[in-house]
């Protein structure tokens, strides 16, 4: 079964993309929570937002204050945090879920500072999420 807006929780790791064809950003990070327009214009410029993505709802538009918004913990290839950015839900045009709950413990040997990128290159190359948690 897909996974849909309808779908989000708070701890999802998820990729989207916006409704809106001038925008080819692709999202990628961590739901932190679900939360009201006040709260959401303090994270995003909601109503510039709002007013460029709009056009592009189906139907009747609603009101800049009724629409389901979400905080995202926006993450880098490397999923390390960048910035948190409030959405409306109804702004997603399609989402996939990041299967987090799924983790893997690797340990390279003989690899330093130095090698964290080649690595993490690597694993990104086979169609990876990988992050470094601890170098020793």
């Amino acid at each position: 079964m897909a996974y849909t807006v309808s779908d989000i929780k708070i701890g999802d790791i998820v990729r989207f993309t916006s409704i809106a064809n001038n925008d080819d950003n692709i999202y990628y990070g961590k739901i932190i929570s679900k939360c009201s327009y006040e709260l959401a214009k303090s994270y995003s410029d909601i109503v510039t937002m709002y007013n460029n993505i709009s056009i592009y709802l189906q139907g009747e538009v609603p009101d800049i204050e009724e629409l389901n918004y979400i905080l995202i913990k926006l993450m880098d290839s490397n999923n390390e945090d960048k910035y948190i950015i409030a959405f409306a839900i109804e702004w997603i045009d399609t989402i996939t879920l990041i299967e987090a709950e799924n983790k893997m413990l690797i340990t390279v040997y003989e690899a330093g500072e130095s090698d964290k990128n080649n690595i993490l290159s690597a694993l990104k190359d086979a169609g990876y999420i990988a992050k470094v948690e601890k170098i020793y």
